[in-house]
This record gives structure tokens, sequence and C-alpha cells, in this order.
């Protein structure tokens, strides 16, 4: 017997990532809540705000909002994104590491 755990669902689009570049390649993936963390192969963090919408039919979709992106200043990818909520706290610490090459 067999279980589908997951459903994949689309939650970025392509365009709204990659922008005018022809080719980008995502390392690692962190979410945090409503925050999503995407660290590519060009040392880049993309930072979105997702918004769970769900259809009349009962069909789950994702809005995003990208919020910002920032340049690490490496020529590393991103390998691994970590995020931590403080307690209390309405911000949360993003935690990132490149591979060597």
């Amino acid at each position: 017997m067999s279980v589908k755990a997951f459903e994949l669902v689309p939650a970025v689009e392509r365009d709204l990532l990659m922008g005018d570049k022809a080719r980008i390649n995502i390392e690692c993936i962190e979410c945090c809540g409503k925050h999503l963390y995407m660290g590519t192969n060009d040392c880049f963090i993309h930072h979105f705000l997702l918004d769970e919408v769900t259809s009349s039919k009962g069909k789950l979709t994702y809005s995003a909002q990208k919020l910002l992106h920032k340049y690490l200043g490496l020529k590393k990818p991103v390998a691994e994104l970590a995020c931590r909520l403080r307690f209390g706290a309405s911000d949360s610490a993003l935690r990132c590491n490149s591979v060597p090459r």
C-alpha cells in the first residue's frame, strides 16, 4: 500500500526568481512561516513572502511576493540556509553557508 504524503505545488514563478538571467540553479531552500528563502549557485539569497490561497474547488495555490535579494560577495554557491525564529520576537535570524570549491 502506498501513501501520498505530499502534493507538489508551485510556489514561486520562474521569472520572479530568475529575472533577466539566462540560467540559475537553486542550491537550497528554507521556509520559516510565510517566508521562503532560496540560495542560488551565483551566491544570491532571494527572500519571498508566500500567501496561501484556496480556490473555490478546494485546490491550494500560492502567491509569492519578492521582498529582497542579497548578493553575498563570494564566488561560491549558497549551500545551506537555516532560519531561526527568536522567541518573543517578530523577526528571524538567517544563517547561510557556502561550499568551498
